[in-house]
């Protein structure tokens, strides 16, 4: 972890802005990288640290261009603030320490959708495992901008009645399956419900789904459901609720049990899929949430 640390301190970020960033294109692609929040015994600045390192990543193409805030922002204003900036995306997250390495989840929003268009989950050990996150967010940006219908890129609406048809995914092989995630709920934190949301999207993709999650809340789907599937085109939805019990100190570092409750809605034949429930106990809380997402598809029939 000193290790880590000592190779993502500030003055190195410096060094590699100076050597590798390039002159930005006229139709680069506009990001605001915000710090990453950091939560536990993580240190402080870990975050600051990471977000930097990316940005630095990123310069060294001239198919994206930074934007950088002139001060801290809340995240209740990171939309609002990458918007006035001129941004298409902003990228933020979340940082935690685990087993002596850094845990991190990221989450790459569309300024134009207020839609999270991807989101990634990393364990950091070494100064080169951060720079290569850069490399992830640039071909994200890269293969959501140069889609001729960028997925979940409906303009917002006030009313389900006027919402305009939107596609979740682009257009892909005869077949193909297209999901939506609600942003997970229940008593976990921030941090480990954006961690499930990840490993929904993560597992429904290595299984042939194309989609991703959606800035809104999970609600009772049989309400919800038909208006968000008219809005994204989304053949699947997908909702939840997660609790996460940690038990420190068992002989080994922690010893986390999850609880998720997903439920789903069939945008198809219009109906319900109720809801499907695993528990799973894991040396720390990222593997318990993992199993336990794995579990209750597979349980769905959608795994």
């Amino acid at each position: 972890m000193f290790n880590l640390l000592r190779a993502i301190a500030l003055g190195t970020i410096v060094m590699v802005i100076m050597a590798a960033s390039v002159s930005a294109a006229p139709n680069a692609s506009v990001v605001v990288v915000y710090p990453l929040t950091t939560t536990g015994d993580a240190d402080p600045h870990v975050g600051e640290q990471i977000a930097s390192l990316i940005s630095a990543d990123l310069q060294t193409t001239a198919s994206v261009a930074i934007r950088e805030p002139s001060g801290a922002v809340s995240r209740q204003d990171f939309l609002e603030t990458a918007r006035r900036l001129g941004a298409d995306y902003y990228l933020s997250g979340f940082v935690s320490k685990i087993s002596g390495q850094l845990s991190v989840v990221e989450q790459l929003v569309s300024t134009l959708s207020d839609t999270t268009v991807w989101s990634n989950d990393a364990r950091l050990v070494t100064a080169d495992d951060a720079r290569a996150q850069g490399e992830l967010v640039r071909s994200a940006i890269l293969g959501h901008a140069g889609r001729a219908l960028a997925a979940f890129d409906a303009a917002p609406v006030t009313a389900p009645a006027k919402v305009a048809p939107a596609t979740v995914a682009p257009a892909s092989a005869p077949g193909s399956r297209s999901f939506a995630v609600l942003l997970t709920g229940g008593s976990a934190s921030e941090t480990r419900r954006a961690y499930a949301d990840a490993a929904i999207v993560k597992a429904l993709q290595n299984h042939g789904f194309v989609g991703d999650v959606l800035n809104d809340p999970s609600g009772d789907l049989s309400i919800i459901g038909p208006a968000i599937c008219a809005a994204t085109g989304a053949q699947l939805l997908l909702g939840g609720d997660v609790a996460i019990d940690i038990q420190p100190d068992r002989e080994i570092n922690q010893w986390a049990t999850a609880k998720f409750d997903l439920s789903a809605y069939d945008c198809v034949k219009g109906r319900s899929l109720g809801q499907h429930s695993a528990i799973s106990e894991a040396f720390n809380w990222n593997w318990a949430v993992d199993q336990a997402v794995a579990v209750a598809l597979k349980n769905l029939a959608y795994g």
